[in-house]
């Protein structure tokens, strides 16, 4: 059985792009990067909630108002929108936004079906 039918038999929906496009995951891996070097570390956690609230504190405390982005000239991305915002007379929304994907569906393959 192929991993895209595995997951699909599991109930989970496989992100994948065309062959050979090595940006469809780069700015996710980048984030989990991120997450693991500067908050998560080698730390253990005793619940899934635990987990959950701490990265949410490291997106919404630290990730979006205090880490400064290369890409957006060394500021934080609140900052940045904030610029933004002063520059094109445009409100920007200052809280984070949820982070959206479009998944298309997959029937399974013709070799695992």
């Amino acid at each position: 059985m192929c991993c895209v039918c595995l997951l699909k038999q599991h109930g989970m929906i496989c992100s994948m792009s065309r062959k050979g496009n090595c940006w469809d995951s780069a700015p996710v891996e980048r984030i989990f990067s991120s997450l693991k070097q500067e908050w998560t570390g080698d730390r253990l956690y005793r619940a899934r909630q635990d987990v959950i609230a701490d990265v949410r504190e490291y997106v919404a405390v630290y990730y979006n108002s205090k880490r400064l982005h290369s890409t957006l000239g060394y500021k934080t991305p609140m900052n940045y929108e904030k610029d933004l915002s002063k520059v094109s007379g445009i409100s920007w929304p200052l809280q984070p936004s949820p982070i959206l994907f479009f998944v298309a569906p997959f029937d399974g393959c013709i070799k695992c079906s």
